[in-house]
């Protein structure tokens, strides 16, 4: 026999530590101490209401996984029914009375409106902020927090569309004076933001994958793993979109797209790879491509053709 004075909330955890390790101890009882005050024939007692809330409280994990729901909030099921349809006539005659309460939020676009712009800066940060968290992350953790929040892709295209208004060349067109002379060709614009190459190569299909649609026609996936059929693609195209960590899948994930002897452009910020140009050629080849005629350097960019084997 184990005889405990009566403690408060914490009683509680002390019956349950027993029961659980009661197997331990052989039988267990448990005697509870109780203080009931008669006055004149009327009973009361603070030690038999902590007690009847032990004896009845069940967790929300006994709700969940037992079904168990406690005696004292359990509600006969003709009267849970009665209730229901009572607050669904009640809910269909506000709805008659009031009509419907809808709450649009304001469209995103780029450029963000500035008002818009203020307040996802500061909960994102500048362009070089954004940059590097793109970098230094997997594609898949990037793409489903754009996927919460597309505030921040906005917000990114809004600070790069100013950036390029600098830019003595701007990349995506470079790569289209290449494509544009093969109008037949089916081009893949991995990372198409605003879908400026779908622009400049209005006789092509440009089919544009990105974390967020600039519009619907936009395929909106991770881009380490897209929908797109195996070697649908005459071109592939990477303008400044090698982001990521495990940028070297979207390289494989190129190679698998793309038909046999398919072309992949890439364009990339030289001062990324300076010093260090072999890495980002020897993964290239190492997705099985042919590097064609070496890393052209123009202005900030450097541009690099291969060949699917």
């Amino acid at each position: 026999m184990l005889c405990l004075p009566w403690t408060s909330a914490e009683y509680e955890q002390i019956i349950g530590r027993i029961r659980r390790q009661g197997s331990n101890f052989g039988e267990v009882e448990i005697v509870v101490p109780q203080v009931v005050l008669d006055y004149k024939g009327d009973t009361w007692s603070w030690d038999q209401g902590r007690m009847a809330l032990i004896r009845y409280k069940r967790t929300l994990s006994d709700c969940a996984v037992d079904g168990y729901i406690p005696e004292t909030v359990r509600i006969n099921p003709d009267e849970l029914l009665k209730r229901s349809r009572e607050a669904l006539q009640r809910w269909i005659e506000r709805i008659g009375q009031e009509g419907l309460l809808a709450v649009e939020r304001e469209q995103l676009t780029v450029p963000l409106p500035p008002g818009i712009r203020e307040k996802v800066q500061v909960r994102h940060g500048d362009f070089t902020t954004l940059n590097n968290r793109w970098s230094v992350s997997r594609s898949t953790t990037t793409h489903e927090r754009l996927r919460q929040d597309p505030s921040e892709w906005y917000l990114y295209h809004t600070l790069y569309q100013e950036a390029r208004e600098y830019w003595p060349e701007q990349p995506f067109e470079r790569i289209a004076e290449r494509i544009r002379v093969r109008p037949d060709w089916v081009v893949g614009d991995f990372g198409c933001g605003e879908c400026l190459l779908r622009k400049a190569l209005p006789d092509n299909r440009v089919i544009g994958l990105d974390h967020v649609g600039w519009d619907e026609s936009v395929i909106e996936c991770d881009m380490s793993d897209t929908p797109l059929d195996d070697a649908s693609l005459d071109v592939a195209v990477f303008s400044l979109s090698l982001m990521g960590t495990n940028w070297t899948d979207y390289l494989q994930e190129a190679y698998r797209t793309l038909k046999p002897y398919g072309h992949l452009f890439i364009a990339e910020p030289q001062r990324r790879w300076q010093g260090h140009t072999d890495e980002l050629l020897d993964a290239i080849k190492a997705a099985g491509f042919s590097v064609v005629s070496g890393v052209e350097q123009r202005y900030d960019f450097l541009y690099l053709t291969a060949v699917k084997l």
